[in-house]
């Protein structure tokens, strides 16, 4: 059960699942009884997880609804987990975790060169299952706030402040302004319905 797990795991994802919807993980396997039990432990951590048994029910429904991860069989009925995972790199960048009966070097080495984001023999416990997890999309957040930390988006759609380089764009369109004036414009998007006192306003 859940409780049963150590404090580091939660630990681990109170940075990856503080998303108001729960992050979509859609598991592609043959066989649900196999999955049924990593299925239960994502759902008690309040993912929300979709099953589908083969490519075409998989890859219609991750270009339909675009899941934060795939943990797909490379044993599918009709292809093998590698045609799903060209499929899916080829037009996103969703998290890939490629599950394998025979945890063969050479099968292991394809599944990584063709962009998986990590490759694990199906007899791991559930508990390494939620560890990989929970690290694979920390590591994922971590990059994407480094990514956007010099950005500033205003809950205004379609106003951007680059902190970095002072640009300032509105819908789209480049808008000339002084040091000053972006960086008081970045507090005021920042500190939005605040009152700000003298310090703050000191550029």
């Amino acid at each position: 059960s859940a409780q049963l797990y150590p404090e580091a795991l939660t630990n681990i994802s109170q940075g990856v699942l503080k998303e108001a919807n729960p992050l979509r993980v859609l598991v592609v396997d043959r066989d649900r009884n196999a999955v049924s039990g990593l299925v239960h432990e994502l759902e008690c951590r309040n993912f929300d997880v979709v099953h589908r048994k083969n490519f075409r029910g998989a890859i219609s429904f991750a270009m339909r609804s675009n899941p934060d991860l795939i943990i797909c069989s490379n044993e599918l009925d009709e292809f093998s987990g590698l045609g799903l995972l060209k499929r899916i790199k080829a037009v996103s960048d969703t998290l890939f975790i490629m599950t394998l009966k025979n945890n063969d070097d050479s099968t292991r080495i394809q599944c990584y060169a063709e962009g998986s984001d990590d490759v694990v023999p199906n007899s791991i416990s559930h508990i390494e299952w939620i560890s990989r997890i929970y690290n694979l999309m920390g590591r994922r957040h971590n990059q994407m706030t480094r990514s956007y930390s010099n950005i500033c988006i205003s809950r205004q759609e379609g106003l951007v402040i680059e902190t970095e380089n002072l640009k300032v764009l509105w819908q789209n369109k480049v808008i000339n302004l002084t040091e000053s004036e972006c960086r008081l414009l970045e507090l005021l998007v920042k500190f939005r319905g605040d009152i700000l006192s003298k310090p703050y306003l000191q550029l």
